[in-house]
């Protein structure tokens, strides 16, 4: 199983940081509104969206696919909502 988080930021994100269990955010660049960081797949995490102004759009739990084989989609917990 890949440790690579693919996040799709919200239309308005200037930035996304993630952040692992125990770990300082990660930051990374948004080409097109999505981004991939590397996390250890055996901790939790969240993705957090911010603003050009700083502030921040949302969060969401890190959420891993059910198994290598899995795609985005296969279960509700990957599954992308509005």
């Amino acid at each position: 199983m890949s440790d690579d988080v693919v996040v799709v930021a919200p239309e308005k994100a200037a930035r996304v940081t993630v952040t692992a269990q125990g770990a300082q955010p990660s930051e990374f660049e948004l080409q097109s509104g999505i981004g991939t960081v590397s996390v250890d797949p055996n901790l939790a995490g969240t993705a957090t969206a911010y603003a050009e102004d700083g502030s921040a759009l949302g969060s969401t739990p890190i959420r891993w696919l059910a198994s290598p084989e899995s795609t985005i989609g296969d279960t509700p917990q990957t599954r992308a909502m509005p």
